[in-house]
């Protein structure tokens, strides 16, 4: 499990890394496959987690909501703040934003949901994903499921580019107590309305780099089913 999960990430670091080697340095699996993978393996860990040190009670259920909690908040976090200091700093000395440029870039034309939506997103990462479904025009966010490729996107809030991940990992976690320890046929029916939802919203042509893996209800399936 250890080896698949280092395979896995050094996969994704090669599809975020691609750009600046020109290559994928690591091509055995495309970066979007290991994510899904990554649901899998998060699905399979956490329900060996609940039925052997969580009790099925309401206590139990938030010793784990807590715990799941800190695990990802403290480092998260931490990291968030050092990294907006450090691009401060640059900023002042250079005049290179980097992941901030787009609130010097808009920051004085965005409405109040757009910032609302930005400093939220970042500080409690819930509903991050969204930003990848969310285009900027004349600072107000607007719907679209291929917002990526209509930059510029909710997603340029994002100051730690691969969080959203935490976003559906949070998300997952929120729901699992309640999925994970119930009969095996109630857990297949919601992986296959999952499967449904995803595959009809394809063949209606909502199919997006958002709706392929950062949509949590296509996604939760994989998750789901993972035990």
């Amino acid at each position: 499990m250890g080896r698949m999960r280092f395979m896995l990430a050094l996969a994704v670091a090669s599809g975020h890394a691609g750009s600046f080697f020109g290559t994928d340095i690591y091509p055995k699996v495309p970066g979007s496959h290991a994510v899904q993978i990554f649901y899998m393996i998060s699905g399979f860990l956490i329900a060996l987690i609940l039925s052997g040190k969580y009790a099925d009670t309401p206590r139990g259920n938030w010793i784990f909501h807590s715990n799941r909690a800190v695990k990802i908040y403290v480092p998260y976090l931490a990291i968030l703040a050092v990294t907006a200091i450090a691009w401060l700093v640059i900023y002042a000395a250079s005049g290179s934003a980097g992941p901030l440029t787009v609130f010097f870039r808009d920051g004085a034309t965005m409405s109040f949901g757009a910032w609302a939506f930005a400093v939220v997103t970042n500080l409690f990462l819930l509903g991050m994903e969204w930003g990848s479904l969310l285009i900027l025009r004349g600072g107000e966010l607007l719907l679209s499921v291929r917002a990526i490729e209509q930059p510029p996107s909710a997603i340029d809030f994002t100051i730690i580019v691969p969080a959203w991940t935490l976003s559906l990992e949070l998300a997952f976690y929120l729901i699992a107590p309640f999925i994970l320890r119930r009969h095996f046929l109630l857990i297949a029916a919601l992986a296959l309305a999952s499967y449904t939802f995803r595959f009809q919203a394809f063949a209606y042509g909502f199919r997006s780099i958002a709706t392929e893996y950062r949509f949590f209800r296509s996604n939760s399936a994989c998750s789901c089913m993972a035990p």
